[in-house]
């Protein structure tokens, strides 16, 4: 969150924004799950700026909102909420240091109806002891499916600390106001 006096409206002035979301871009692709290859790549989809006035401060308010799309492999085996929980807390441990955002909210959408790539194996299901024989360029493990992701991490300003001012929120939060920051549960 940032703040300007009353005579330099930031209203138009997007570079922190995108410079935020070029460095998560590079950031994502240490993730392990995340593909960054020529044609499965991350994508900054938006990277803008919200400025409100704040009254307390008699200042402009500017807060960034980054959206991201990118490609992840999961198991078949994986649930939405185990997938979106694991990518958030992966981000929120990105994002807390000092290139990005004291406070955030964060939170995905995976596209689970529709995967990018199955695993052949998966798909034609052929016994093991039989797939020599098909003939087919198979390629994949079995049980890995790719999924398109879309990331959301908001900068959070005072009206959004006050709408999700519950106990035990934490700087970095999702949309149902759960602590990103402690350690993921165990299913």
């Amino acid at each position: 969150m940032q703040f300007y006096p009353k005579d330099e409206n930031p209203m138009l002035d997007e570079r922190s924004a995108r410079f935020h979301g070029r460095v998560m871009k590079e950031d994502l692709a240490t993730l392990p799950y995340v593909l960054d290859t020529t044609n499965r790549d991350i994508n900054v989809a938006r990277a803008t700026n919200y400025v409100t006035w704040d009254y307390d401060k008699d200042m402009w308010c500017e807060v960034d909102h980054l959206m991201m799309n990118f490609y992840i492999k999961a198991k078949t085996t994986d649930t939405r909420e185990y997938l979106e929980d694991k990518i958030n807390r992966d981000v929120v441990m990105l994002l807390k240091g000092p290139r990005y955002y004291e406070q955030a909210k964060v939170y995905c959408m995976i596209d689970m109806f529709y995967p990018e790539d199955e695993s052949i194996y998966d798909i034609v299901k052929v016994p093991k002891k039989d797939r020599k024989k098909a003939g087919w360029g198979i390629t994949g493990d079995e049980g890995e499916i790719t999924y398109h992701v879309t990331l959301h991490v908001q900068e959070c300003n005072n009206m959004d600390l006050a709408v999700y001012d519950e106990e035990g929120r934490g700087d970095f939060f999702n949309l149902h106001g759960e602590n990103l920051e402690t350690e993921m549960e165990v299913a």
